[in-house]
């Protein structure tokens, strides 16, 4: 079962970001996120408690310009995941989360330096 769990949230996570980048179907909103990678690990009222922290943090955040917000999707995700597998709190899960969510800011700043350049050939 943990196999499929983990296979399963990798998909979501995938799944949240082309959403976010592409037709946004507000599947990459924490809220939603969590609620989701909560049903997927079998408790879905840490996801959500999580992932309303999560949306909390993002209410007054913008990338506006060359400024990058946080992916507090993914630090849902990895923050629902930590805590549902290891037992540990949501206060243990958004410590874990956060520094996720901000190293993913450097992870899509590197991502769209590559499709920058793989799109000219």
């Amino acid at each position: 079962m943990e196999v499929i769990q983990n296979i399963l949230i990798v998909i979501l996570a995938g799944y949240m970001t082309v959403d976010q980048n592409g037709p946004v179907v507000l599947s990459w909103f924490s809220v939603i996120v969590g609620m989701i990678s909560g049903l997927i690990m079998g408790d879905m009222n840490t996801g959500l408690m999580i992932g309303g922290t999560f949306q909390l943090m993002s209410l007054g955040v913008a990338a506006l310009g060359g400024a990058s917000a946080p992916n507090y999707g993914l630090a849902t995700i990895i923050g629902t995941f930590i805590a549902v597998r290891t037992g540990t709190g949501v206060d243990a899960a958004i410590a874990v989360g956060l520094p996720v969510g901000l190293l993913a800011i450097q992870l899509e700043v590197v991502v769209r330096i590559h499709i920058n350049f793989i799109s000219d050939f």
